[in-house]
């Protein structure tokens, strides 16, 4: 598929609605909406005492608990690496309460269907030092620090609330592995 044209038909602070022209084989011609959310990061995280970093947050209408790496959304559509990496520390310093003196990039990973698309910007972060939570009002965040035996088990068993961050643990883990961190 080629896209031929592309605009932007809505927009709202957190996703916007692209009306897309594009080519399908055979030269056959079709128009697509998308919704496309602007860039997520989340950070792996390893304490000095070799645990990884969960939240647990309260979300939605029945204040369902979650199983989350810490993260949120980037003001961009198309954000540098260098903003995704100062959003992700951001992150784990606001939610998780860690300033972390290394972070690397593990992956962009994207979500693409016939009507949606994010990217997902996933870090590795370690040399932790706990400086304490900054929540934004109404944030309602536990910190959960787990072995990486019980990591392994909660991402392998997909328990965590958003699918691309089940990954996104065990390739933080492999990398802290490879790294020799672990």
């Amino acid at each position: 598929m080629k896209i031929k044209s592309k605009k932007i038909v809505y927009k709202c602070p957190i996703f916007r609605v692209e009306e897309r022209k594009v080519i399908l084989k055979d030269n056959v011609e079709q128009t697509h909406w998308i919704v496309v959310r602007q860039p997520n990061v989340t950070v792996v995280a390893l304490t000095n005492d070799k645990r990884i970093v969960l939240i647990n947050e309260i979300r939605g209408k029945d204040d369902h608990k979650t199983i989350e790496l810490p993260g949120g959304k980037l003001d961009s559509y198309n954000p540098s690496k260098n903003e995704a990496k100062k959003q992700a520390l951001q992150e784990l310093e606001s939610e998780a309460g860690f300033k972390a003196r290394n972070i690397e990039l593990l992956e962009i990973a994207e979500s693409n269907s016939n009507w949606r698309e994010r990217k997902y910007y996933h870090f590795a972060a370690w040399n932790l030092s706990h400086i304490g939570q900054e929540l934004e009002e109404g944030e309602d965040i536990k910190v959960k620090l787990v072995k990486v035996e019980e990591a392994i088990d909660i991402a392998e068993n997909r328990k965590m609330t958003f699918p691309d961050e089940n990954d996104a643990v065990l390739k933080g883990i492999e990398f802290f592995k490879q790294r020799k961190l672990l």
